[in-house]
């Protein structure tokens, strides 16, 4: 054989090599992208508490194998799940303490309530009082709390039109890609495999107060030494990602939640508890049309709504928050009672219980 012919054949079997690694790859991409990205798996993986975790992992320990509806639903940010105990709710309304539910998580915007409400339509729209909680960042389109979720469950369309000022580049791969999109959850998931001594998931629960919870979960004490790395930690988190950018994209997703929620003959009231005055010397300093522009639309929506600002206008001392903003169960107490009282002024929610002393809160 010539060395012509030799050298030939060494380059077609080195051609069908690498043909045979391209069409490798791109199955095994092919494979992640439909049996791992676009599957639910990856997303609903309940890796500590994570955001893409929580809402299924709370659905799952509040709403499936319900007998009875609720009568009160509350859903907002993780400071309103520790503002709002749903068993003392319950107590004040003159409710059983399973005919209200508290289905707050972390970072919870109006497209939360949305998306939430519609997968498990038929167990809420039963009831007769949703309470949204609101968070004044939602005014702002560099806030990104709430993206992990959009990413793991929002349409196409969603994650377009959803993406923070800063994330539109990233939420076009995302929403195209998926096993891009799916590279967070997957990684935490792999690495706590891999690495970790920590159990792999955290059994959810609802504990006594009917709050929804997971294991190895601690509990808020009521402590002051926090106050001092406020101020740090404001500047390290950016809070804004270092600007506030105005926004109505969250408000019209709240305008379209309450028409979803009255469309089922539910009412509607919006809520945000207090936080410590610390922060809101700092929000106010570094963010001043924050607040004002939040309260200006939550107005424009035209529904009740208890909210919150300075923990000082509610009478509410230190010790009964654990950090910023949210609460030990000592201000948990104190909120509910003044929610309660908010709601039976307004007609929503039942009859008075308890002692019937409860007062309520400023309404702005």
């Amino acid at each position: 054989m010539s060395r012509s012919s030799t050298s030939s054949s060494e380059g077609g079997t080195a051609r069908r090599s690498f043909l045979k690694a391209v069409v490798l790859t791109l199955l095994v991409l092919v494979a992640t992208e439909v049996l791992v990205a676009r599957s639910d798996w990856v997303w609903r993986a309940p890796v500590d508490n994570s955001f893409t975790a929580v809402p299924v992992a709370l659905e799952r320990v509040t709403l499936r194998g319900r007998e009875q509806p609720p009568v009160v639903v509350v859903i907002g940010s993780s400071r309103t799940a520790t503002a709002i105990s749903p068993a003392r709710l319950a107590h004040h309304l003159g409710l059983r303490a399973d005919q209200v539910l508290n289905l707050s998580m972390p970072q919870t915007s109006p497209w939360d309530v949305i998306w939430f409400y519609r997968r498990n339509r038929d167990h809420l729209r039963q009831a007769e009082v949703c309470v949204i909680g609101l968070e004044e960042w939602i005014g702002s389109g560099s806030w990104d709390g709430y993206w992990a979720r959009v990413i793991a469950y929002g349409s196409f369309e969603e994650q377009l039109r959803l993406a923070p000022v800063d994330g539109r580049p990233r939420a076009w791969l995302s929403a195209t890609w998926r096993s891009y999109a799916a590279l967070p959850p997957a990684g935490i998931y792999g690495s706590r495999l891999v690495m970790s001594s920590a159990p792999l998931t955290y059994a959810a629960m609802i504990d006594e107060e009917g709050r929804y919870t997971w294991e190895g979960r601690g509990e808020r004490p009521p402590r002051t030494e926090w106050l001092e790395g406020i101020p740090k930690s404001f500047r390290d988190q950016g809070d804004y990602e270092g600007e506030w950018v105005p926004t109505r994209v969250h408000f019209d997703q709240l305008a379209e939640a309450i028409r979803l929620l009255e469309a089922d003959g539910l009412k509607v009231a919006l809520y945000r508890p207090p936080l410590c005055d610390v922060y809101c010397d700092l929000l106010e300093t570094h963010y001043p049309q924050a607040m004002p522009w939040f309260l200006a639309n939550v107005e424009a929506m035209g529904r009740p709504a208890q909210i919150g600002h300075r923990a000082s206008e509610w009478g509410m001392p230190e010790t009964m928050f654990s950090d910023y903003g949210h609460h030990t169960p000592a201000g948990e107490a104190f909120l509910t009672e003044r929610l309660a009282a908010f709601l039976q002024r307004e007609g929503l929610g039942g009859p008075a219980g308890g002692t019937g002393e409860e007062r309520d809160g400023p309404s702005s």
